[in-house]
């Protein structure tokens, strides 16, 4: 005996679009935000650069 209603595929979960969405979202957010910091966070002004090389000699041969 055959039914004649709707057939449903009952093996595919259903879709959830904005579930797909919002995990990239978070993956990329997650990738981007740490390299963004350090970016933001190691500035150069800080550093003072080394006055002298330490492996050259100076002006009067030493």
């Amino acid at each position: 005996m055959e039914s004649t209603g709707p057939v449903e595929r009952a093996s595919e979960p259903p879709s959830y679009r904005w579930a797909n969405i919002l995990g990239t979202l978070i993956a990329v957010l997650t990738l981007t935000i740490p390299a963004l910091a350090i970016g933001y966070y190691s500035s150069h002004t800080g550093l003072e650069p080394l006055s002298r090389n330490p492996y050259t000699l100076d002006k009067s041969g030493n």
